[in-house]
């Protein structure tokens, strides 16, 4: 059962109880990410999330890791392109303490100058970390060149140069501007009392009034690009992608029934082809992300740089069927069977379902149950997924490759728009 409520401040506030359970995971949800990053500040939000571990005017670092230990729980957080949560999960009568822990983090957090100097050296790692994982690295190329320039594009993580310009005074002011009680959604699932999860935010967040300054953002001007990066690695990363559908658009359940069919399993389109028939492939799927303005949809390969025409012609030929033929009665049956069960399966775990809970509040959309999302699943037709098939793949494709001898891509795909990263 869902409730809400909405604090005098402006705190939204959304519980689901799961009375069998004995864990309750609670997160604070703000709607500020990288997206909301002006150049000077790209890196900020996830930057900002790192020091809110690093003590406040009343507990170290240290002091915070050892009272959630204390507990058997887990406190983490995560930053996004469209918002930062910090959540904890932890037995039902630690709830109070890791409430009085996130807001101690989330009000008073010390934001010194030495701990921003440290966290740079921290956050610079990672960075690097990420520029050695050539998966990850083709995924961050092709949302950044797909949507042409906008700030949904740019890098949760900054760059080396952004993440060495902001000290204290620039997190205080980003943090300021956008932690605000209206801009902030708590979700609660698990063995909870709504009432009781209330009076509890009541008591430590009442006397909180900051506003946040609203971003205005234009809806992004999509690009066709190749892209290629050359590394001394031993495979070449292929990402295809096209302009996908929005979070509040409808398309997006056939659109998740296409996922599953072309590269959402053992059982899908291209893992038979690339991987099974072929051998060509050991890692091949299908994706899709949904923002509030974008969307993409795309597919992944990591193969021999030898084998790249073999492995293009491929995916051209399975995407030219689902635009011509579209899927089977038996292949539709198959994939909501398994968008049902993985999302059953999910419902087992009470930090997804607080998470589910919290991001449609965030994003003014419906808040619906596992059966109603499963009845959405179950309405779609052959003639959607015919559609929404037709309608992605009749866009020009963005191309990004990384690995080497990765300017190959460019004499596969015979386009102008060439970038060597």
């Amino acid at each position: 059962m869902f409730q809400q409520s909405v604090l005098d401040n402006g705190i939204r506030v959304i519980t689901e109880a799961i009375p069998h359970v004995y864990s309750v995971s609670i997160g604070f949800w703000f709607k500020v990410g990288s997206c909301c990053e002006s150049p000077e500040y790209s890196g900020a939000s996830h930057f900002i999330e790192h020091m809110l571990f690093k003590g406040t005017d009343k507990r170290t670092t240290k002091e915070i890791a050892e009272i959630i230990d204390s507990t058997g729980g887990e406190l983490n957080a995560f930053t996004g392109r469209e918002y930062t949560c910090y959540y904890a999960r932890v037995f039902k009568k630690h709830l109070p303490i890791a409430v009085d822990l996130l807001a101690d983090m989330l009000l008073d957090p010390s934001l010194t100058e030495d701990d921003v100097q440290k966290e740079r050296g921290v956050i610079i790692q990672e960075i690097k970390m990420y520029e050695d994982s050539p998966e990850d690295l083709a995924h961050e190329l092709l949302v950044s060149y797909l949507l042409g320039g906008h700030t949904l594009g740019q890098s949760i993580l900054g760059t080396e140069a952004s993440v060495g310009a902001l000290d204290s005074q620039r997190l205080r002011r980003f943090k300021q501007e956008h932690y605000a009680p209206t801009n902030l959604v708590v979700g609660v699932a698990g063995n909870v009392e709504h009432g009781e999860v209330v009076a509890l935010l009541q008591e430590y967040f009442s006397g909180w009034s900051a506003k946040h300054a609203e971003v205005e953002m234009a809806s992004p001007r999509y690009q066709c690009r190749i892209v290629y990066k050359e590394k001394d690695i031993e495979q070449l990363h292929l990402c295809l992608g096209v302009p996908g559908f929005t979070r509040y658009l409808t398309q997006r359940y056939p659109m998740y029934v296409l996922d599953s069919v072309l590269g959402g399993g053992n059982s899908s389109w291209l893992f038979q082809k690339l991987r099974e028939d072929r051998g060509l492939a050991y890692s091949t799927y299908s994706f899709h992300s949904s923002y509030a303005q974008a969307g993409l949809f795309g597919v992944y390969a990591a193969v021999d740089s030898d084998t790249l025409e073999e492995t293009v012609s491929v995916i051209r030929d399975e995407i030219a069927t689902l635009i011509k033929t579209g899927i089977s009665p038996v292949e539709l049956e198959r994939a909501k069977e398994q968008l049902k069960g993985g999302l059953m399966l999910g419902m087992e775990n009470t930090a997804a379902r607080m998470g589910r809970i919290s991001k449609a509040v965030l994003f003014g959309k419906p808040v619906s149950t596992a059966m109603q999302m499963c009845q959405k699943i179950d309405n779609v037709t052959l003639e959607d997924v015919y559609r929404v098939s037709n309608s992605l793949f009749s866009k020009p494709v963005s191309v990004v490759a990384v690995g080497k001898d990765a300017a190959k891509i460019t004499r596969v795909f015979d386009q102008a728009a060439v970038i060597a990263c």
